[in-house]
């Protein structure tokens, strides 16, 4: 478009981009919008870092070695050197009994795990906790005759700090969204809380030494009790 267009021009297809109904985009889940716009957005942004820092050449590299996470695109200076940690889950489905099927597992992403915290946290507050973001997992299972619905997540961290920085902001969240009628019962090394389902987020497992934190989000508590046990082997 440098090399073809005139200025002009190339501002005229931004007004003709502008004026597009954006009706059904805009009423769309915050999850989907924001998902769409991420490329064109964040996606710009890291592409114009690596032209500031090398030109063109710069990003015809990133095509052919492309980031590895929303991490890098969010964190061009990441890019490439900070690879995400491969995390791997226990399968659940001898713990949980025939009855559960896996339905869906993948890798979050620190994008991703924003749009989760920005449900209850403001914008801010989910950045800050999604910032130590090093790798995760997540695993959704369900019971198709009772329909209950089970989420395992795990996540690595950075450093210890960046664990604990998410686990206290994760904490107003899970507040926030249980509201003051429901209470956390802590023990050292995990947070519950129990209403209509129920929540859990426990900080490492019992043989890691490691910087993780485990979110499981329940039908209920022998469901949890299960998923945990399983975790902590």
């Amino acid at each position: 478009m440098t090399a073809h267009f005139t200025p002009l021009e190339m501002l005229g297809l931004v007004g003709a981009a502008l004026g597009v109904d954006q009706t059904a985009l805009n009423q769309a889940p915050p999850y989907l919008r924001k998902s769409l716009m991420f490329p064109y957005q964040d996606g710009l942004l890291f592409a114009t870092h690596l032209y500031q820092r090398g030109g063109w050449q710069a990003v015809d590299k990133a095509f052919a070695n492309p980031p590895q996470s929303s991490e890098q695109i969010l964190h061009p200076t990441r890019y490439p050197d900070d690879a995400p940690q491969v995390i791997a889950i226990a399968p659940l489905t001898d713990t949980l009994g025939s009855d559960w099927r896996l339905v869906h597992e993948n890798v979050m992403g620190e994008f991703a795990l924003r749009l989760y915290l920005d449900v209850y946290l403001t914008r801010r507050q989910a950045a800050q906790a999604a910032q130590g973001w090093g790798g995760d997992h997540y695993a959704v299972y369900q019971n198709p005759v009772t329909k209950q619905v089970l989420l395992v997540l795990l996540l690595a961290w950075d450093d210890k700090s960046e664990q604990d920085e998410f686990a206290n902001l994760y904490n107003e969240f899970a507040q926030r969204r249980f509201g003051d009628e429901v209470q956390p019962v802590e023990s050292t090394t995990q947070t519950k809380w129990v209403g209509e389902d129920v929540l859990l987020i426990a900080q490492n497992g019992k043989q890691s030494n490691s910087a993780r934190t485990l979110i499981v989000l329940a039908p209920d508590e022998t469901v949890m009790e299960q998923v945990l046990k399983t975790a902590q082997e």
